[in-house]
């Protein structure tokens, strides 16, 4: 799963104010600096705003946004996130530790959303139960049927699907990636026309 997130600016303007430099290697360098400084921009604010609402562990949203960077031939940046969806037990869950016996809870909760709240796991009358298999590795999982065997893992969002949910994120900060490239275009310009 990925998610490519794509910013636009009004050309017809930025063509206006090319139109004072002369030299259109230095267009290309003013709006290649430019679209590469707000990709950096963006990928510190998209991951700020998905760190504000989801309660996920282990992940760095920033590392998981790699830029790929404009270059004076191709003027266009872009900010690529990749990744399946993770495991409920990543997220806020409760009990957090493995219990078993007269120890184990009735019902295990979860929430993805910092918004919300713990909410039962179970689907269909079968309750999930957290679980640590024999490589080590903790999960949330429910059984396929009322047989103790098989079982799934749980999952929810990936990265990218958080990342591009206009809801909660790219919604939230698309607006200021617009304002930073109006911004950046500008004092890059200015600099261009100075020199």
């Amino acid at each position: 799963m990925s998610s490519l997130i794509l910013i636009g600016v009004d050309m017809d303007r930025v063509n206006a104010i090319f139109r004072k430099l002369e030299n259109k290697g230095t267009q290309n360098e003013a709006m290649k600096k430019a679209l590469n400084m707000t990709a950096k921009q963006a990928r510190d604010r998209l991951a700020a705003e998905a760190q504000k609402n989801y309660v996920i562990k282990k992940v760095s949203f920033r590392k998981e946004m790699k830029i790929k960077s404009a270059t004076t031939a191709t003027l266009t940046a872009r900010i690529v996130s990749s990744g399946s969806p993770n495991d409920i037990v990543n997220f806020k869950v409760s009990p957090a530790t493995v219990r078993t016996g007269n120890n184990r809870p009735k019902i295990v909760r979860g929430k993805v959303l910092k918004s919300g709240s713990l909410k039962p796991l179970q689907k269909g009358g079968i309750k999930a139960f957290l679980v640590r298999f024999s490589n080590g590795h903790k999960a949330v999982a429910q059984r396929a049927g009322r047989k103790r065997l098989p079982t799934k893992t749980l999952l929810s969002p990936s990265v990218p699907i958080m990342l591009g949910s206009s809801k909660r994120v790219i919604g939230v900060v698309q607006p200021h990636i617009e304002q930073d490239l109006k911004k950046n275009l500008r004092n890059f310009i200015s600099k261009a026309m100075e020199g």
